[in-house]
């Protein structure tokens, strides 16, 4: 149903008819253009067949898959390139007079230039009566002179009158890690240029964080920007965490408060490139395996509704016939409201390498699904989510909006929207669904909540030590969030942690206390210790100076703030004995929950005690005496003795 291939065909659709609705006169156009690309062999000529409305869910996809449509109702001849007018899209233009009755004659403009008689559809229907509504397949076939150029299956969209209640479809459009600088810009300027069309649109902290790396990625983020905020009513945001969580996993393991960090993270980065704040009422968008233990964990986080895969209901909504309905959760939380995600419809929101068609593709499934139950009173919805890895292109999305602006069966919504005007069982719907799982999410690794709360810790008191570091904590921070990424496995998740325990080491190793011998030459004196610093940022925290063999007159802790590479601390000691004394230093946060340096320093006291001093001093008045009384002796004795 989708394109994958990168690869450009032979010849491209770039633009389609999206609607055809019926007229007083029975003749309706419809058109395609058709785009040769380079390298297209020469004298192309197209043709197409026109299949019976489609009935089933099934049969749409049937139809757009390999298997192809069935049912052939009418078709047009194979008509030249060179005769067919020119496309204001580029390319050449087929136009077809759609009728309804072999009895009405085609009169408008169609087919080769100057022809009188313009390729005609016949619906074969009767109009007033609903039997023409429906989604048709078109296969259209490119030839030369050597055979089939290319072929593909696009939906033309038949409606006798405008729906009274049309369907509401909220499409959040996501841009993670993978987009490049041009996707992001290319999104911001569709939205700016079609402010009337409603969506929730984000894009990942963490994408922000890379794609502001660079000039060109600034730029992007600022196109994004104003697209988002070219009309706030219909341009939504929602509440997103930093990086994908599962809320009831975090919540089982104790740590249910992250959720609010996620989600406060992921604000401040989008608040720095001038992106909007996340609407509450649009919901949390689920991308783990829901439990009654996530819809718990999401109420405590302040959060109402629920946006979740189909995956995660015992009975997928997308297949049945009771989908566009909000519900509640069994088990689960009766204060959690949620909707389902269409799992078709997303799939089929990947531009690929005809990304005309594939809005057109899509755009047609959106109308399928209005005309599935069109005489339904209240209103319905259904939400369309980008897959991972999106890749949106100008084509793409300027065809997608387009066909959406005043599109007589469907209309564009916010998530915020359609849970204001869907009721909780409305149109016959269940109020509540099962859950695929009743049992509750699972935690972590004991292991490894306990080494992460140990983290937790350990950051919080070292951001208490830092001053003018914000940048720094931001990113130690960071690394501990991605600790939660829902994606990761318990393996990977042991070393994401490992990876937030070095960096805050890398951090705590920037601060030392040098090292090394200190002599003094007295019982009593000043040493210096050494405090020195090769980070971007200040520190303040406790010196405290231990040891069993000196004492500390003035004490033995000193408030000190580490504002430069090197600072000097003079501490009072004295010492108990002379020799080679251990002295113990730390560097503590101001709580003392953390050693942010710590060494151990020898201090060499060479003063003897007072006996020795008094005993020295003895011995040299003893020799001192000796020596005079032998000078005396010799000054006596006559000259000449001996």
């Amino acid at each position: 149903m989708t394109f994958a291939s990168a690869q450009t065909p032979a010849v491209t659709l770039t633009g389609q008819t999206a609607t055809v609705l019926a007229t007083a006169s029975d003749q309706s156009p419809f058109s395609i253009d058709l785009q040769a690309n380079p390298g297209a062999p020469g004298s192309l000529s197209v043709s197409t067949q026109l299949y019976a409305r489609l009935t089933t869910r099934s049969g749409l996809v049937a139809a757009l898959s390999s298997s192809g449509p069935s049912n052939l109702i009418a078709q047009t001849k194979a008509l030249a390139f060179s005769c067919l007018p020119s496309s204001s899209k580029g390319g050449v233009q087929l136009r077809i007079d759609v009728v309804t009755s072999s009895a009405t004659t085609a009169t408008l403009p169609g087919g080769c230039t100057g022809s009188t008689k313009p390729p005609t559809y016949n619906l074969r229907c009767s109009t007033g009566t609903g039997s023409c509504n429906g989604v048709y397949p078109v296969a259209v076939s490119v030839t030369s002179a050597t055979g089939i150029v290319t072929k593909f299956v696009t939906l033309m969209t038949y409606i006798e009158r405008p729906a009274p209640q049309p369907l509401r479809v909220a499409m959040v459009l996501r841009l993670d890690t993978t987009s490049t600088a041009t996707q992001v810009s290319d999104l911001g300027r569709a939205l700016k240029a079609y402010p009337q069309v409603a969506s929730d649109s984000f894009m990942t902290a963490t994408a922000q964080q890379q794609l502001a790396t660079t000039a060109s990625g600034k730029d992007a983020l600022s196109q994004f920007a104003a697209g988002v905020t070219a009309n706030p009513t219909l341009h939504e945001t929602p509440r997103v965490p930093y990086v994908s969580i599962d809320p009831g996993a975090l919540l089982a393991s104790g740590l249910q408060g992250d959720i609010t960090a996620q989600v406060k993270r992921s604000e401040e980065i989008s608040a720095s490139h001038s992106l909007p704040a996340g609407v509450l009422d649009a919901g949390w968008l689920a991308s783990a395996p829901v439990t009654s233990t996530t819809t718990t964990a999401l109420v405590g986080a302040g959060f109402s509704h629920l946006v979740l895969p189909d995956s995660s209901l015992a009975q997928p909504v997308t297949p049945s016939l009771n989908w566009g309905q909000p519900f509640k959760l069994s088990p689960g939380n009766s204060n959690v409201t949620a909707l389902a995600i269409d799992s078709i419809l997303s799939s089929q929101m990947v531009a690929g390498n005809q990304p005309v068609l594939a809005a057109q593709r899509l755009l047609g499934d959106m109308a399928f699904l209005y005309f599935e139950r069109p005489s339904l009173i209240a209103p319905q919805g259904v939400v369309a989510v980008t897959p991972s890895n999106w890749a949106p292109t100008p084509a793409f999305l300027s065809a997608l909006f387009d066909g959406l602006s005043a599109n007589p069966v469907v209309t564009s919504s916010t998530l915020s929207s359609l849970f204001s005007q869907l009721k909780v069982g409305g149109n016959g719907a269940p109020q509540t669904r099962a859950l695929a799982s009743s049992a509750p999410s699972t935690p972590w690794p004991s292991s490894q909540i306990s080494s992460y709360q140990a983290e937790q810790q350990r950051q919080g008191a070292f951001a208490s030590a830092v001053q003018n570091g914000a940048s720094t904590l931001s990113s130690l921070s960071d690394t501990l969030l991605d600790v939660e990424n829902s994606t990761l496995s318990d393996t990977s998740r042991g070393s994401s942690l490992a990876t937030a325990t070095s960096a805050l080491n890398d951090q705590l190793a920037k601060i030392q206390i040098s090292g090394g011998d200190i002599t003094l030459t007295s019982l009593d004196g000043t040493i210096p210790i050494t405090l020195t610093s090769s980070a971007p940022y200040s520190v303040s925290g406790t010196l405290q100076v231990t040891s069993a063999q000196l004492s500390f007159p003035d004490g033995a802790t000193f408030q000190e703030v580490l504002d430069r590479s090197t600072k000097s601390v003079r501490v009072v000691v004295h010492a108990k004995t002379a020799g080679a004394l251990p002295l113990t230093t730390s560097l503590m946060t101001p709580q003392g929950n953390l050693s942010l340096a710590s060494q151990t320093i020898t201090v060499r006291v060479t003063q003897s005690s007072i006996v020795g001093v008094l005993l020295s001093v003895g011995a040299i008045l003893v020799l001192a005496a000796w020596w005079v009384r032998t000078w005396l002796k010799k000054r006596s004795r006559p000259r000449g003795a001996r």
